[in-house]
């Protein structure tokens, strides 16, 4: 008891200089306020469990509900206050080496759409040159037959043989093919 007599014992602060003494009794203050507060808050838990204990006295039929109900509270708070706490240092490097792992997965994603976009493209152009080179060479290959069967259509009146008979591709063809001779015959 003594000691605690000497302990409570309040000893004259010493001067500080001027602007490091309204810093200190700032920071005094908020230490002082912190302290009350904490002391409020077990005050107040220590009210809550004596009214339970109060309760539990009174209405003894129902002092197991009680218990299970604070049970189950105290393990809601329980989790509450871990979620509250920040990541662990190996969760922190956990999530550092996932979202390295992740960044790399998306560089590479980015990579390989650039690729397919790249070959898509291609593919597309190689498609349309293609197109384009037969419908040329289709071109050509039309000009090729109508100046054939314009050099030997007398031949063929003469023998009375209609070519599109012994050819049935040329029905296909004759739109084509009459529109051919109508440029010529425009062209001369």
């Amino acid at each position: 008891m003594a000691m605690q007599q000497t302990e409570s014992l309040d000893l004259p602060p010493t001067p500080a200089p001027e602007g490091q003494a309204s810093a200190d009794d700032d920071a005094q203050a908020e230490k002082e306020r912190l302290r009350i507060e904490q002391q409020l808050a077990q005050l107040e838990r220590k009210q809550a469990e004596l009214k339970r204990q109060l309760a539990m006295a009174s209405h003894p039929e129902l002092a197991d509900a009680l218990r299970e109900v604070e049970g189950r509270a105290y393990g809601v708070t329980r989790v509450e206050e871990q979620l509250a706490q920040p990541l662990t240092k190996s969760e922190e490097r956990q999530r550092a080496k996932l979202e390295k792992k992740l960044a790399g997965a998306r560089e590479k994603r980015d990579a390989l759409d650039a690729q397919i976009t790249e070959l898509e493209t291609e593919l597309s152009a190689l498609s349309d040159e293609r197109v384009a080179a037969l419908q040329d060479e289709r071109r050509a290959a039309l000009h090729q037959l109508f100046t054939v069967l314009a050099q030997h259509s007398e031949g063929f009146e003469s023998a009375g043989l209609q070519v599109a008979e012994l050819i049935p591709e040329l029905d296909v063809w004759l739109p084509e093919l009459r529109a051919l001779a109508g440029d010529v015959a425009d062209a001369e």
